[in-house]
């Protein structure tokens, strides 16, 4: 279900802007889907520091910050209100 969300995401995302960079160019992910989400999910329960799940998952403060943000706006709309 995350990758579906997170397709629809990246697809919603990518008709709205002009792209300067092709696609598939870039830095490839450090973390699979399935870790990214786990990173949001601890967070919600656990409310570690960035820092800290930065060092759990080897990804800096501010990634950290940044996948759990990305995540939480896919969550919210992907998932009914009564989650």
């Amino acid at each position: 279900m995350a990758k579906s969300l997170d397709k629809k995401h990246r697809e919603k995302v990518e008709q709205q802007k002009t792209r300067l960079i092709q696609a598939g160019g870039g830095a490839k992910p450090k973390l699979s889907v399935e870790y990214l989400l786990v990173l949001t999910l601890i967070y919600l329960r656990q409310s570690l520091t960035f820092q800290v799940l930065g060092l759990l998952f080897q990804v800096s403060e501010s990634t950290a910050n940044n996948i759990f943000n990305y995540w939480l706006k896919i969550l919210e709309d992907g998932l009914p209100p009564s989650l």
